[in-house]
């Protein structure tokens, strides 16, 4: 991603921000975070990191605002039990420590930023102050050299992950047996138990009754319609004699039924006893019904894909664990206090015709991907 293409990115998505409240002071010289490190103590402002914060509001607000409601800073969006402001400042921490140590190591992978590199950055963040409106700079805090602080943050950070990822793709390995995939068809039938909780279901319920009807046993028509397809001549037959929808499922036939995820133990087990081709008896779970046929013992392409997955989620391991090994020789301490300054009260608005174009830069940018400095 050129510099070019962030720096526009910045003035379209602040130019012209609207103050719903007045900004809030806070002491841009306050410590933040103190990273102890030996006798080294170094800290991290708190006009940096409510510059890091406001920016991912920003981007959140111009780009997801109309789609989250005005009230989503102060709701629990992502269901973690804390607001979404709460949330993102938390992550916003991770991501300062994590730019610090990453900066701090960049040498033990040979990753550093040239001349041209340093110019570059220089130039975006003077237009970068230039293009905006005041109050969009105040609103996010902004100054010159925080724009350059994370511009060359998230330049080195990505950078030395994709060193380290590199270096994980030649040492971790992921053999045939953890890869190992079957793969089977299956029609579910849900019983009332499971439906009775969901206002559709009531609804029918009373519907019934005022049409002077018996309300519908769900349980007795999901466990007919599992025998009916039970019953049929193949697996193709049942998917046509009942109004449900095959659909196939993946999983390593060495792990214990109980150990698979997405599937009730008792269809995994069922599934064991199959041959290729093979369907199955009515299953019962406590909350459906299944009719399934082992499609394959041995899938070649579900294998495949879930090598690759599992190749993925080593390497991340791995730059997660170099990451947690340089974060664990040192001390990061946060000042709550300060950090309970930093409020997203004030919101970010922009003509969405303006920025409709830029989404993919959005994506890249909350993504953390490479700004590249060569183009």
């Amino acid at each position: 991603m050129s510099l070019k293409r962030v720096t526009r990115f910045f003035t379209v998505a602040l130019a012209g921000c609207m103050l719903f409240t007045g900004c809030g002071k806070i002491n841009t010289s306050a410590k933040l975070i103190t990273v102890q490190n030996g006798d080294k103590t170094e800290t991290i402002t708190l006009g940096y990191g409510n510059f890091v914060a406001r920016y991912n509001q920003a981007l959140y607000d111009v780009y997801y605002g109309s789609y989250m409601g005005e009230d989503m800073w102060t709701t629990d969006m992502m269901g973690t039990g804390a607001t979404m402001e709460a949330d993102t400042k938390e992550s916003v921490i991770e991501e300062l420590e994590n730019w610090y140590v990453e900066k701090q190591n960049a040498a033990d992978y040979n990753v550093s930023l040239s001349d041209e590199d340093t110019m570059a950055i220089e130039e975006a963040a003077k237009k970068f102050m230039s293009d905006n409106s005041e109050a969009a700079i105040e609103q996010i805090g902004a100054t010159e050299e925080y724009v350059k602080q994370l511009l060359t943050d998230r330049t080195y950070a990505v950078r030395m992950e994709e060193a380290i990822r590199k270096e994980a793709e030649g040492k971790v390995e992921v053999t045939d047996a953890e890869a190992k995939q079957a793969t089977i068809s299956y029609l579910q039938f849900d019983k009332a138990d499971a439906a009775a909780s969901t206002a559709d279901a009531v609804v029918d319920a009373v519907n019934d009754i005022e049409n002077g009807e018996e309300p519908s046993n769900k349980s007795e028509e999901a466990l007919a319609d599992a025998k009916k397809a039970a019953a049929a001549a193949d697996f193709d037959a049942a998917d046509t004699a009942v109004d449900v929808d095959a659909d196939t499922f993946s999983y390593n036939p060495d792990d214990k039924a109980e150990d698979v995820d997405g599937m009730p133990a008792e269809v995994i087990e069922a599934a064991k006893s199959l041959s290729e081709g093979q369907m199955s008896d009515v299953i019962e779970t406590d909350s459906a019904y299944y009719v399934i046929r082992l499609d394959s013992k041995l899938d070649k392409v579900a294998t495949a894909s879930r090598k690759q997955e599992l190749q993925e989620e080593k390497v991340t391991k791995y730059y997660e664990d170099i990451l947690k090994g340089y974060k664990d020789k040192l001390t990061f301490t946060v000042d709550e206090k300060n950090w309970e300054k930093v409020k997203f009260e004030e919101r970010f608005t922009n003509g969405a015709s303006e920025a409709s174009d830029e989404n993919d830069v959005t994506e890249e940018v909350l993504n953390g991907e490479e700004v590249d400095l060569n183009e």
